[in-house]
């Protein structure tokens, strides 16, 4: 194995939070008053054709159709008017409402345009929303089985505190403040700055190299996320730095072709197999039994698996307009439950990044098989 340098021009840190309860709750508060927002201005723009261009209809030249105009959104006239509707908005980092790349309302575009139609090729989206009209589309609202669980925003590099844990790095997030993460030590091995990549993360947050030539801190952007097990993450991708990354491969490297299959997720020219684990299920199917005794116990707890629950859920809500809710067990249990979806996902992620970075290693030229089973069978 030989290591070297390659130049990036863009990278992304995952990084595990620790916050306390209080930043805890502003973070969760902050997620919700976004949720909020966008759902408001949905709600608006298929009601009211509020925040909207209108053009002719291709269809049909006698009538106008709406399209949504994500720029109008970003204005300061609209998001006054959200402010005053939903004040906790006003704790959330003004750029995640009015950023040119980084707004809450550039993924109800992406949301929007994901509705064309698969006849359209061209899934792209404009300047101003998405390229399906109002009318012909249908509301994309968060709830409570698609829920908001990040926002973004862009934020400065002078706000990275290193400490003495190589492996740990504090942050100032906006309206939040200092948290503690993990997961530092992997990208300082990989990472290298400067104009040779002479400097590693460290030396670079010590000599503070992110300044510019008028002493301004470079920006980077800046993703709060909250997965469905309650942990928190922070993401920081890096872009329009001097950044290299150390590659290991062999010294020297050969062709291979690529066959995907089930059996074996890979079958290469030269003969060799790469076995699919089955991660679902475990060996001997362990972790199917644990899944199965969880979901077990999830309906004998008193909530909406629990069919008592569900009853009365529905009887308080329409006699008292009363919302039950599931009780502490249940709720830990559930959580219990993707705890250990989200272990199985690692497992396979994991997995399969080794398995490619492994052939990457090894070959320097790579032809994959394309094959269509449907032209199979006609």
């Amino acid at each position: 194995m030989i290591e070297e340098l390659v130049p990036i021009t863009v990278y992304t840190m995952n990084l595990r939070m620790y916050p306390t309860k209080e930043q805890q709750k502003i973070i969760d508060g902050n997620i919700r008053a976004l949720e909020k927002a966008c759902n408001k201005t949905v709600y608006d723009m298929f009601t009211y054709k509020t925040n909207t261009t209108e053009k002719p209809d291709s269809e049909n030249k006698e009538n106008f159709v709406h399209f949504p105009d994500i720029t109008s959104m970003k204005k300061k006239e609209h998001l006054n008017y959200l402010r005053n509707l939903y004040p906790e908005l006003n704790n959330v980092p003004a750029r995640a409402l009015s950023n040119a790349k980084m707004s809450v309302f550039n993924d109800l575009s992406k949301r929007l345009a994901a509705q064309v139609s698969d006849k359209n090729k061209n899934k792209a989206i404009n300047g101003n929303g998405a390229m399906r009209p109002v009318e012909k589309s249908k509301p994309v609202y968060y709830n409570k089985k698609h829920p908001k669980r990040s926002y973004k925003y862009q934020e400065i590099m002078s706000k990275i505190k290193l400490t003495d844990n190589p492996n740990v790095m504090k942050f100032n997030l906006a309206k939040v403040g200092i948290i503690k993460t993990r997961g530092l030590k992997g990208y300082s091995e990989l990472l290298r700055f400067g104009e040779n990549g002479e400097y590693n993360f460290y030396d670079f947050i010590d000599n503070k190299l992110f300044l510019n030539e008028k002493g301004q801190a470079k920006q980077i952007f800046t993703t709060v996320k909250k997965d469905n097990c309650g942990d928190y993450f922070l993401q920081l991708c890096l872009s329009g730095i001097k950044m290299f990354k150390v590659i290991k491969r062999e010294e020297k490297r050969k062709q291979v072709g690529i066959d995907v299959g089930v059996g074996s997720l890979m079958t290469l020219s030269n003969g060799e197999k790469y076995d699919n684990p089955r991660f679902k299920n475990g060996k001997d199917n362990s972790i199917k039994k644990h899944r199965i005794a969880l979901y077990k116990k999830l309906s004998r707890e008193y909530g909406f698996a629990n069919e008592k629950f569900r009853n009365d859920y529905k009887e308080k809500k329409n006699k008292e307009n009363i919302f039950l809710k599931p009780s502490k067990k249940y709720l830990e249990t559930q959580n219990k439950i993707s705890k250990l979806e989200r272990k199985v996902a690692r497992k396979r992620k994991h997995h399969m990044e080794n398995m490619v970075l492994d052939i990457v290693r090894k070959y320097d030229y790579i032809a994959i098989e394309t094959l269509s089973v449907k032209s199979m069978y006609t």
